[in-house]
Formats: C-alpha cells, sequence, structure tokens
C-alpha cells in the first residue's frame, strides 16, 4: 500500500484542498446569501444550482477529458472554481449568484472526475478498495474541516470567498507538478431506469430521498442555524458536528450491512434520519449542546443511507457492471436533488425555520416506509452472495471504478441483462 500512496499523494493532496474549499464555500453561500437579504427562493435557486451545474459537468466531463487530457483540464476548471468564488463578493446580485453556483457544479463535478478516473489508473486490483476508502474518508474529513474556517473573516466581507479562491489555486499545483502518467478518460455510464428498479428498487428509493434531504441540508442547514440564534462559530460547530456524525457512522453502518440485511439497515438509517429531524425542530434555539448532539446524530443516519444502498445494488449486480448500476444511482441523487431547496424554500416561508428538518424528517420517513415496504417483496440476499461494504463518495462515476473487483458473485445478474427479474 505504501508504494501505491507514495504514487497518488499528489492526488490525495489536490482532493483534501478542493474538499477543505468545497467545504467552506457550501456554508459560506447560503450565510452570505442570508445576510444579503435574498429571499428563501432565491436561496433555493442558488442552492439547487450548484447541484444543475454538477449534473452537467458530469454528462460533459468524459468527452471534455478525453479530447484535453487530465492535467489541462484539472488545472483548467480549477482555475473556473477560483474565478467564481471571486465573483459572489463582487456581484451581490440573486441571478449571477446562480450563474456562479451553475459554473462552480460543472467546474467541481469535472475537477473530481479527473481526480477519480486518474486515481483509477494509479490503485492496483489489490488495493482498490483501500484506496477508495481513504479517498472517501479524506472527502469527508476535509468538507467538515471547511466548517471551521467560516470563523476567520466576517461574513460580509471577501476575504472568505479570497480563501476559496485561493485553496481551489493550491490544490492546482500537486497535479500540475506530478510526473505520474496520464490516464485513459473512463466511460460514461448510460443511465437505463427500468435496469436500474430491476436491480434493486429500494437502492432506486434510497437514492432520491437523499438527493432531496442532503441538498437542502446544503442549502438551508446554515439558514436554520442563523435563524435559531447561532453565531458563526456555533453554525461552523452545527454544521461540522453533521459531516462529522456521517464520518463516523458510516464504516460501522457498513459494517453492520455486511451482516444483516442491507435494507433493514437502510430502513433503520431512514428511520434515525427521521427520529433526528424531528429532534431539530424541537430543540432548535433551546439548546446549543442538544442541537449539536441532534445535529451529528442526523449526519449519522442521513450520510450513510446512500453508500449503503449501493452496496446493495452492488450485491445484485455483476462487478463489471457496478459503474453503471452506481453511476445511475449518483444520477438519480443528483436529479432529486434538484427540487429539496425549492421544496424547504416554500415551506419555510409559509411555516418557519423548523420546516427544513420538518421536511427531512417526513422524506425519511417517506424513505423507511417505502424500503420496508419493498423489503416484503424480496427475500434478502444470502450472505454468500454479497460483498464487503465499501464507502463511495457522491461524486461522479469515475469514482466507482475504484471498488475492488470481486469474483463473480451468484445469482448476480448483468445491469444490461433484458430478462432481469422484478427487484426489491
Amino acid at each position: 500500500m505504501r508504494p501505491v500512496i507514495f504514487s497518488i499523494t499528489a492526488l490525495l493532496i489536490c482532493a483534501a484542498i478542493l474538499q477543505l474549499g468545497n467545504g467552506l464555500q457550501f456554508t459560506l453561500v447560503p450565510i452570505r446569501a442570508q445576510a444579503e437579504l435574498f429571499s428563501d427562493i432565491s436561496i433555493a435557486w442558488v442552492g439547487s444550482g450548484y447541484f444543475a451545474g454538477f449534473l452537467i459537468g458530469c454528462l460533459v466531463g468524459g468527452p471534455l477529458i478525453g479530447r484535453v487530457g487530465h492535467v489541462r483540464v484539472l488545472t483548467a476548471v480549477l482555475a473556473g472554481v477560483c474565478i467564481f468564488a471571486l465573483l459572489y463578493p463582487l456581484f451581490i446580485n440573486e441571478i449571477l449568484w446562480v450563474i456562479a453556483r451553475i459554473g462552480t457544479g460543472i467546474s467541481l463535478a469535472i475537477a473530481y472526475m479527473s481526480i477519480e478516473s486518474w486515481l483509477n489508473e494509479r490503485a492496483p486490483n489489490a488495493v482498490r478498495g483501500s484506496v477508495l476508502s481513504l479517498y472517501s474518508l479524506i472527502g469527508m474529513v476535509m468538507l467538515g474541516a471547511g466548517q471551521f474556517l467560516l470563523a476567520l473573516y466576517p461574513i460580509n466581507s471577501y476575504q472568505l470567498f479570497s480563501i476559496v479562491g485561493i485553496l481551489a489555486a493550491l490544490a492546482a499545483i500537486p497535479v500540475a507538478l506530478t510526473k505520474a502518467p496520464q490516464p485513459v478518460p473512463v466511460p460514461q455510464p448510460r443511465l437505463r431506469m427500468k435496469s436500474l428498479l430491476d436491480v434493486s428498487r429500494v437502492s432506486v428509493a434510497g437514492s432520491i430521498v437523499v438527493g432531496l434531504v442532503n441538498s437542502a441540508f446544503w442549502a438551508f442547514g446554515p439558514i436554520y442555524a442563523i435563524r435559531v440564534g447561532m453565531t458563526v462559530e456555533q453554525i461552523s460547530l452545527f454544521m461540522a458536528a453533521a459531516l462529522i456524525g456521517g464520518a463516523a457512522l458510516m464504516w460501522p453502518m457498513g459494517l453492520i450491512s455486511d451482516r444483516v440485511d442491507r435494507r433493514l439497515v437502510a430502513g433503520i438509517a431512514c428511520v434515525g434520519g427521521s427520529v433526528s429531524g424531528i429532534g431539530l425542530v424541537m430543540v432548535g434555539g433551546q439548546s446549543l449542546a442538544f442541537t449539536l448532539v441532534f445535529a451529528f446524530i442526523y449526519g449519522s443516519f442521513a450520510f450513510t443511507i446512500h453508500p449503503i444502498c449501493m452496496a446493495h445494488a452492488n450485491d445484485h449486480t455483476a462487478p463489471d457492471d457496478y459503474v453503471k448500476v452506481s453511476g445511475g444511482l449518483l444520477f438519480l441523487y443528483g436529479a432529486s436533488s434538484l427540487f429539496g431547496p425549492f421544496a424547504v424554500a416554500a415551506l419555510v416561508e409559509s411555516v418557519g425555520t423548523s420546516a427544513l428538518f420538518g421536511f427531512t424528517a417526513a422524506i425519511h420517513g417517506l424513505g423507511a416506509i417505502a424500503v420496508f415496504a419493498l423489503m416484503r417483496l424480496r427475500a434478502p440476499t444470502p450472505d454468500a452472495d454479497k460483498g464487503d461494504f465499501q464507502p463511495t463518495p457522491r461524486t461522479t462515476a469515475a469514482a466507482f471504478q475504484l471498488h475492488k473487483d470481486a469474483a463473480a458473485r451468484k445469482g448476480s445478474v448483468r445491469f444490461d441483462n433484458p430478462d432481469l427479474e422484478s427487484g426489491d
């Protein structure tokens, strides 16, 4: 493993710095929008703009990398992240901010695709799973660490956006100077909804639930914290607590799902997300300590649902079709992410700030009902047919190439099999 880590150090450093800046930007943009008196629906447009751009980037990134090359594309899109970050304080306008978020989403999607396909090329089969786990862990930890940069400067100043730009430029240096050979671009999977439903309806339902809920959290989580009376430092703790919870519990929950029905674990995670959402509705603005505890619990469940759903889908998929299935589920996650912020914006304007976690509690609850209902339609996956749980980032399909190769499992089916039986 040591020689492999040494060979991909530049890529991991680039990913870490990029996620550090992205963690700061995810929280900074809605807080600054609130400070500039943007309406809730405008904040929703800004939040959805990022996910719209990310979907666009996933579609255009592969052909672009194939024509231009990894290093050139990666340095170009990191320059784009830097440029868009610096535009926010220059033009305080809702429409321009939506455009900037779309541009940021496109740039980051292509950046992640470049990094992940490069990692795929450099990682030998024997340690692919370890590389993916390390990459996923770095992403979650650095997203959480980025929250603490929020307190360095006043929210209404330009400096915090400058830090985002500096980090994006800094991330380009390791890969621009690396001597590692460039890989062959990873082919992008095509989405076939019927095949995804045949593989695992639980995983499809889970991906949609996670997209709706997580996009709402990123768009309005900081707004919730502001409106219940938190200071900037406390907002950093609140957002970091949720992310740290997800990083801390993802692996234990995954290991449990290796030993019992993964659908049961996904359903329990949905229930946990619903209960902790109700807790945040009840304690918001009353007790900082309890709010942080519930935020940690919320992240522990909310951020583990999607990896478990992907692992369950993988149990019913031939190994060489895993990228196609996972990429399709990731697309569903991204598509549903477009709508979460708008639903919460409408609820917040009519009900109040607590509507954010009222919404997440309801969606998680519906997700739990769907999972437990679908469990009745199909027997549990035999242990012999289950692969080991592998943490997976919600970035691009290129990351799923890193999933460790496994021997073809009994009962596994090909993603393009027209005779596929209906799944769960």
